[in-house]
């Protein structure tokens, strides 16, 4: 459900407190990055449509992603355990410069396979704050990333709740009370050839340095391509050398919640809005 591998941590409430989108001035900020000045606290959060064909498809990349990044991480760990005592300065150096390397890739990658999925978002939200140094943000994505935590724990308890409490029927009954009850099962999409459509929701916190990724649109989040905008600046963004702070990606449903079988697991369009309030409907 929630991958957690910053090298800093974040601050809270960019949830439920709307925080001022405009570049704040602070006046002279020394605090200058190939992507400009003063360190960026974004969240993007979206909720995508899909069936469960689509739903497969797009968990089973993002959790390939997760696999390879904890694998190369756990590799670097194992590696640091075997250097001598006098070298293990150097190696730690070069230990955090790997890791925040292969974290970028990671948030490059989840991002833009979210982008190859933007005609099935309808709907996100963007939030950003500016601040001067590097341990403001890390402070702001703290709370943020702890709030975050939470809605998914509990969007993730909800939902396996529901599911396990589904009476035994047959397959063509399941179906048939799903349609009729759109607001707590997943429906059938007319446009998809009778396949069940529900809620995959994802959100993409990150700590980064400067201000262009964090840049506001001229009439904020509105449409899917917005989102994509965003999504974008994020893929190109990350991998900029050493400009990501930190990053956490949550989504749901993940691998770990669905015990190997999707169904009941995708929300419906209900429990995404109530779980996350603050994402705006896109055309």
């Amino acid at each position: 459900m929630i991958l957690t591998l910053a090298a800093s941590s974040f601050r809270a409430s960019l949830r439920k407190t709307k925080v001022v989108r405009n570049v704040t001035p602070f006046g002279t900020i020394r605090n200058t990055s190939p992507l400009g000045n003063g360190v960026s606290v974004i969240r993007v959060c979206m909720a995508l449509e899909v069936d469960d064909d689509g739903a497969k498809r797009l968990l089973n990349k993002v959790s390939l992603e997760e696999k390879e990044l904890y694998t190369n991480i756990s590799m670097l760990s194992q590696d640091n355990l075997r250097v001598p005592q006098q070298q293990q300065q150097k190696r730690l150096d070069g230990a955090y410069s790997f890791r925040q390397r292969a974290l970028g890739r990671y948030v490059s990658n989840v991002a833009s396979t979210f982008l190859q999925y933007t005609n099935c978002i309808r709907y996100g939200n963007m939030e950003s704050i500016r601040v001067p140094f590097v341990e403001d943000a890390v402070k702001e994505f703290r709370q943020v990333a702890k709030e975050e935590r939470q809605v998914f724990a509990a969007t993730a308890a909800t939902q396996k709740k529901k599911k396990n409490s589904m009476h035994p029927e047959s397959k063509e009954k399941k179906v048939q009370r799903k349609e009729k009850v759109g607001d707590d099962a997943n429906v059938t999409d007319p446009k998809s050839g009778g396949k069940k459509s529900g809620y995959i929701i994802a959100t993409i916190l990150l700590s980064i340095k400067g201000d262009r990724t964090s840049v506001p649109l001229p009439f904020g989040i509105l449409r899917q391509r917005d989102v994509g905008r965003a999504l974008s600046r994020i893929a190109t963004d990350s991998k900029v050398g050493d400009c990501l702070v930190g990053s956490e990606i949550s989504w749901f449903p993940h691998k770990t919640e669905m015990d190997g079988d999707i169904d009941g697991m995708l929300m419906s369009e209900k429990n995404v809005l109530k779980s996350f309030p603050d994402l705006i409907s896109l055309t």
